[in-house]
């Protein structure tokens, strides 16, 4: 697997082989196959320094590294969200 990474401050579509593409945000990353990296038109874009190619695990993110920030699950002890009454009240 290969890491591309978004070199521009706007979003890009990064065309991959069997007509698919990749969608990348601003200053993005998105994972490819091994095999999609040699891709004609993907290449094109690495060469203008619009996108970079790197190989998978060379950077460690926050989520990598097992630093998640502490999100809430849920609300604790119930469903949350819209109740719903039954019957006639």
């Amino acid at each position: 697997m290969k890491t591309v990474q978004n070199q521009t401050n706007a979003p890009i579509a990064v065309p991959l082989p069997g007509n698919k593409t990749l969608r990348i945000g601003p200053r993005g990353q998105g994972q490819i196959r091994d095999e999609a990296a040699a891709f004609g038109p993907l290449q094109k874009l690495v060469e203008a320094g619009t996108i970079s190619l790197q190989a998978a695990g060379g950077r460690v993110g926050p989520t990598q590294a097992g630093n998640l920030p502490n999100l809430p699950t849920g609300r604790p002890g119930g469903r949350g969200g819209i109740r719903s009454s039954r019957g006639d009240r």
